[in-house]
Parts: structure tokens; C-alpha cells; sequence
């Protein structure tokens, strides 16, 4: 076990989460496991319990202060995704949320905001699928950005969307 109660964690896909303790339950009614316990940053009334042999796969410590500034450094330097065809985006979405790969999440930030650009300049809208995808993944890199700097969440937003645009 590498962690400790108290510790603040990426839980991919979920985002930043506070380790809260360790208990061995069974929910399958079959195999008792040990669990870490985790409440996500975002909705405190929320509990997710990880069996201890998957945090390798699902959860790594948070990003260092430098790499943190060395990413926020990067992002122009980032190219947006490549879109796939329009009956792939929300699998390619999807898996990129689930990555846990920082630049990717970004990459595909800088296409839906230029999409979203290039859509307002002729009248239209982001569908709500790709603005619900802008959201979680701005959300998903801000909220460690924000956490691991000691500033908000809305700060660390102004901070990629700047480096962005």
C-alpha cells in the first residue's frame, strides 16, 4: 500500500480524490478485499472504494509542483487531437478522459474549444455531448493543476484556457 490517509490522489477519470481510509469489505458476497476508501475533491458526499490491487491501474499520486509548470509551459506547444469521424467521437472521448495522460486531455481541450470557436464564428453551438466533454476534461486537468498549486479551480482554468488561446 502506497498510500496514506490524508493524501491526495488522481482517481482517473473521477479526478482529484482525498484517501480517507482502508477497509476490507465484500461486495460481491463471495471475496473479501482491502479497499481504499476515497471522497472526490468535487462532491464530498460521495464515497468510491478501489480494491487495493487495482491502484496501479486507477489511481496515481499527484503530479509535482514543476511538472505541473512545466505542462502549463507546454500547452501551446500541444496539438489538438485528431477528431475521428463523427460516429467515433464519443468512444475517442471517452478514452481519452480515461487515459490519464495529461497532454492528451489537453489536446483534446484546445480541438473542442477551437471547434467551439470556428462553430460561434458561423452561429452555431458545441453539441451538448462535446460541451459536456470540454467541461469534464478542463475539469479533470484543473482540478490537480489547481490542487497541486494551492489556487482554485476557476484560477487554474484561466490558466490553460490563457495558454490556449
Amino acid at each position: 500500500m502506497n498510500y496514506r490517509i490524508g493524501d491526495h490522489v488522481m482517481y482517473i477519470s473521477v479526478g482529484v480524490c482525498t484517501v480517507t481510509g482502508f477497509e476490507d469489505k465484500c461486495f460481491d458476497g463471495k471475496t473479501k478485499k482491502t479497499y481504499i476508501e476515497l471522497v472526490p475533491e468535487t462532491t464530498i458526499k460521495t464515497v468510491c472504494y478501489l480494491p487495493e490491487d487495482m491502484e496501479g491501474e486507477k489511481l496515481r499520486r499527484l503530479k509535482s509542483p514543476e511538472e505541473v509548470k512545466s505542462l502549463i509551459a507546454r500547452i501551446p506547444e500541444i496539438t489538438p487531437c485528431q477528431e475521428a469521424a463523427r460516429n467515433l467521437r464519443r468512444t475517442q472521448f471517452s478514452e481519452i478522459l480515461k487515459s490519464d495522460d495529461t497532454a492528451k486531455i489537453i489536446s483534446l481541450v484546445k480541438l473542442l474549444q477551437h471547434n467551439r470557436s470556428e462553430r460561434e464564428s458561423a452561429g452555431k453551438h458545441l453539441s451538448a455531448s462535446e460541451e459536456n466533454t470540454l467541461k469534464a476534461a478542463l475539469a479533470l486537468v484543473s482540478q490537480e493543476f489547481a490542487t497541486v498549486l494551492g489556487i482554485s479551480e476557476t484560477e487554474a482554468a484561466s490558466r490553460i484556457c490563457e495558454k490556449i488561446a
